[in-house]
Order: structure tokens, then sequence, then C-alpha cells
């Protein structure tokens, strides 16, 4: 089999780099490198002000400006939803929520999840402060009817973003500051993804020749890579595509919503929108190529792809959001996702649904009962049972659900 086949150059560009997210890392936790926790005279835990439901008022956090080392400093700003200023919304996951970092707010004591200050640290600025939306800030997570209140208005804080972060976390093996950047303050890194990738099209099938019909002299010819290079890139797409990010249940709400939604992960940061044309470029060529010639460590990254992909392919569409229905956005691949506290994978969607729908974020109703009242929507919506074939008859259910509610 030749070593090296011809594929369209933007693709090969994404290979390169993709390859390169591998170099000037060191195996270091984030938190190892910059000191964690507060200075010592600030011992007072923060107290949340109530805010008014009437006024529809949200949480800003203002990210205050820090060099390397520095503590993490933070404040918040009560806002009218309809009065705010530019800020970004945060779409993270929480993390194990008994492994904490304390941050200061207002100087008060605050804990933040490991993954939460990891994403801070990456977000702070050296001389200008940063406006955020942040649930586990924004939102007295202790107060169930503030919680019900502020997911009501998710729809409207993820809308009126000017971008949503996706913060899928640090790699495995952490990026060393970039030689680019400051030491004080290590420059951000796009992946290359950007550039080669926002062409028009991808060229035709027809510049991708089998790796039968190659020889050795084709690898000089402009795009062709070794069958090696190729499958260590898709290890590191792979890589990307892996994070427990994309299993949260809330996210495709807060990536459907968005209006820019923007990859960061550890150090490099990429439009969405490129990171799914680069997943066509790649699921592309494995129609071509790889899904007859290719190895089984490329055909189980395209799985990954492939899944992921798909999931927000069936809800998303380019913007004006369409009308979708709580029954499509159920099908999207919802069931799939994690979620800490299963009423959330219902919660965590109803951003997403247009027209009337008689569910609100309650958390004093069991898990039974939202899945039976989402099934009772959906039967009402299609006005028919289709929903109830999705049971399954045999299954064990920890939630002690009616045998007539799918899980």
């Amino acid at each position: 089999m030749a070593q090296c086949f011809r594929q369209p150059e933007s693709t090969a560009d994404l290979l390169a780099a993709l390859e390169a997210g591998s170099h000037d890392r060191v195996g270091e936790d984030l938190l190892s490198i910059v000191p964690a926790g507060i200075p010592a005279n600030v011992t007072q835990a923060y107290e949340y002000q109530p805010l008014s439901n009437d006024r529809k008022q949200i949480r800003l956090i203002k990210l205050l400006p820090g060099e390397r080392g520095d503590f993490i400093r933070c404040e918040i700003l009560a806002v009218r939803l309809d009065a705010v200023p530019p800020y970004e919304a945060l779409s993270y996951v929480w993390g194990d929520p008994t492994q904490t970092v304390k941050i200061c707010v207002h100087h008060r004591v605050f804990e933040v999840t490991k993954n939460l200050y990891s994403a801070l640290l990456r977000l702070r600025q050296t001389k200008t402060e940063r406006t955020l939306w942040i649930d586990a800030i924004a939102i007295n997570q202790a107060d169930f009817n503030e919680k019900c209140h502020q997911i009501a208005l998710m729809r409207n804080i993820y809308k009126g973003a000017s971008t949503v972060v996706m913060w899928l976390g640090e790699p495995k093996i952490v990026e060393m500051p970039l030689k680019s950047g400051s030491p004080k303050e290590p420059a951000k890194q796009s992946l290359g993804l950007k550039s080669p990738l926002a062409e028009s099209s991808v060229k035709s099938h027809s510049e991708i020749s089998s790796p039968a019909e190659g020889n050795a002299s084709s690898s000089s010819k402009q795009g062709a890579v070794t069958v090696q290079a190729w499958i260590k890139s898709a290890q590191e797409l792979r890589g990307i595509l892996t994070s427990p990010y994309w299993e949260r249940a809330w996210i495709l709400q807060e990536i459907v919503l968005a209006r820019t939604p923007i990859v960061y992960y550890g150090s490099h940061i990429m439009p969405f929108n490129e990171l799914l044309r680069a997943g066509q470029a790649f699921e592309l060529h494995y129609t071509i190529c790889c899904s007859k010639w290719g190895e089984k460590a490329y055909r189980n990254n395209h799985t990954y792809w492939t899944e992921l992909y798909h999931g927000f392919s069936n809800t998303a569409s380019n913007p004006p959001l369409p009308a979708l229905s709580l029954s499509r956005v159920m099908s999207s691949g919802i069931a799939k996702r994690q979620a800490t506290d299963a009423r959330d994978l219902v919660y965590g969607v109803l951003g997403l649904v247009q027209g009337e729908i008689h569910i609100e974020a309650d958390y004093t109703l069991s898990v039974a009962e939202v899945f039976a009242l989402a099934t009772v929507h959906i039967i009402q919506e299609d006005k028919n049972l289709s929903v109830l074939a999705l049971n399954d008859l045999g299954r064990c259910s920890k939630h002690k659900l009616p045998s007539w509610v799918p899980d």
C-alpha cells in the first residue's frame, strides 16, 4: 500500500496544524504552574444579594486583570437583562464539585471547581477586565427559586452574549507558554484552522486519489502527506472531540443559541464553525479513502467526529434559529449526554423550544415527574404516540420512571 495520498490543500494544512498542536507542551498540571488560592487576610465567605425577578435581573462577573501567578479576583454586577453591557457567556464542564479552588469575589471567599478555575486563568487579561456570565458564580446555586428563574432566562442570556466561550479544558498534556507571547501572559494560538478552512469549499473528490494508485514520487506533490502524519493529526483532533465537554446536556442549547461560539482548548482558540468544517474535511477524506484503506485507529477517530457533528447538524442551522419542537430537540441525541442532575436532560434544552410549552425548570419535582411531563408534551405536540416506541420495556431505571415514560 502506498504511504502517501492526495488530499485537498485545506485538509493537508489542517493536518499540519493539528500535528503542531502536540508541540511546546509539558506534562504538568496548570494548577501546579499557577499558584491557586487567595490572600491570607480574605477569610469571609461571599454572600449573594437577592435579584429582582420582576426586573429580570442577572449577574455579570467582572474578571479583573492580573499577572501570571496573581490571585483570581472578580466583581459581581446585577443588571437588567434588557439593559446589559456587552458580555461573554461561558460554556464549560463544572467538574468534580468536591475539588475546588478559592478565588476572591468582592474581597470575599468564593469556591469554584478546578476546571472553572483553569478557565478563569486562561480568560484573564493582564491590562483590562473581562465581563462574563458564568452560571456557577452568576446564580446562587443554593437558592432553588433563583436557580429556576435564571434557567428560564438562559435562552436570552446565551443569545444576548457577544461571544459564547466554549471551554474544553486543558489538554492532557498542557502547552508551555508560547514563544510569541509575553512570559507573563502566553499568547493564544488558533490551531491554524481558520485560514485554510475558511475557503469557500473543499476541492473536488477527484483530487483525492486512492492509495492503491499512489507511488513513491507522489509524496512530492503539494498536499500529499504520509499515512502516519494523517493518523497522528486525527489523534490530535480526537483529543479535542473526546473532551468531557461534548457530553454535557447543556451544550446543545448554549452553542445553538450562540451568536459567535468560540472554542478554547488550553491556550488554543478557534471559531466553532471552523471546527465543524475541519470535521467535514476529515469526514470527506474518510468517505473517499480511509473507510476502505485507512487503519483502524483512524476509523475510531471518525466515529467520535460523526456522533458529535451530526448531533449538532440535526438541531442547528444558519441564523435565524429554526422553530424547534421538544420532540426534535430530544431526538437530536440529548439523551446520550451527561448531566449531574438527570432533570437537566429536559431543562437543559427548554431554551431551544419554540412555541408554547408548559414545562418550567422546577427542582422540587422528581426525575420521574419531569420525564413524564416531557413525554406528555411530546405526545400532545406530535399528536401521536410515537414517543412511546422509544421505551425499553425490559429496562431497570434508577429513577423509578412510570412504565410508559422513555428513559
